[in-house]
Order: C-alpha cells, then structure tokens, then sequence
C-alpha cells in the first residue's frame, strides 16, 4: 500500500512539475499585458497578468476578516470612466477584482501586476453599497503574485521521478533477493 503511494504521489509530482516548466517556457505563465478595457472581455488563458489604466475607489473596498488570517482585502479595479460614475452615485459594473491577504495598499498603482486566480473566500455580487455590480467574465487578480519560478518546477520533476522510479527499484531489488535462482 505504502509503494503504490509513493509511486502515485512521484507520478503527481512529476507531472505537476512538468506542466510548471512547459507552461513558464511555452504557455500561460508569461507575463501578458493587459488594458482594463481589454480584461474586461476576459482574458483567456493567460495566468499572469499586467493590467495598465488601473483605478480603484477606496469606497469599494472590500475586507473580509471572518474567513483567512490575516484578512483578505478585494478591491474591484475600474476604468477613470467607471470610477467617476461609480463616485456619482450611478449603478456600475466591473469585471476585474485585485485581491490580495494581509496589509496592503491604500491605493492602487496605474499598472497592476499578479496571478490570475480566485481568493479563498466567497466574493460578494456587489461593492460600495451595492453601486458597483461584478458582471462576468469576472478576473480576480492576486496583486504581486508571481507564477512558481522554473528551479522549483524542475525540482517537483525530478523529485517525482526519484520517488516513482526508486520506490519502484526498492521493491525489485528486494523482490529479487528473496528468490532462490539456480542457474
């Protein structure tokens, strides 16, 4: 039971690896610039990000202490446009949320960069007593997040290989010295 655990969490290890290392050489883990306006039809499959023409309104801002320690602050990031009806009081929509844990920002920069992926907490529909509206596609940016760095990809590899490979050659060799050969 314990080998075919250690063989099936090396297979896991090594394809987690591989998928890491083929994704930051030819895929989705390069860093892909974005306008707001672009992001707001989506992104496809890009996993990190660089949005320019990034606005936020400190009254949007959403802090959520119940779930994580330290809290997890959502801030949905608009255009200037969006920003100024948002101040006006007139019902606006959004489709992209800067998250991040912990002490962070009191306003956001122009250029905005992180991973592509959701917080650990249920978002909520609205913002800023219900005047801004999260309409899909809806991205949620991890503000300074950085996809996980090629060496660590390559040591997840080789780590499963070692650990399929010689769980494997462990249990032959141990197989074969208990078998009586007379040749």
């Amino acid at each position: 039971m314990i080998r075919l655990f250690c063989v099936a969490a090396g297979v896991v290890f090594m394809i987690t690896g591989c998928n890491g290392l083929l994704s930051l050489r030819f895929g989705t883990h390069r860093l892909r610039n974005f306008t707001l306006v672009e992001a707001e039809g989506g992104v496809g499959d890009a996993d990190y990000l660089q949005l320019t023409g990034a606005r936020a309104d400190p009254a949007a801002r959403h802090t959520d202490t119940r779930a994580a320690y330290p809290p997890i602050n959502l801030w949905p990031v608009l255009t200037p446009t969006d920003i100024g009806d948002f101040r006006k009081g007139v019902l606006t929509t959004g489709h992209v949320v800067a998250w991040w844990q912990g002490d962070g920002p009191d306003a956001l920069p122009e250029v905005i960069r992180g991973t592509v992926e959701r917080p650990g907490i249920a978002v909520p529909p609205t913002f800023g007593d219900g005047r801004l509206v999260l309409e899909p596609p809806v991205t949620y940016l991890h503000l300074n997040n950085e996809p996980t760095p090629w060496y660590w990809q390559l040591t997840l590899f080789v780590g499963g290989l070692v650990l399929a490979i010689g769980t494997e050659a462990l249990t032959y060799r141990r197989r074969a010295g208990t078998r009586n050969y007379n040749p």
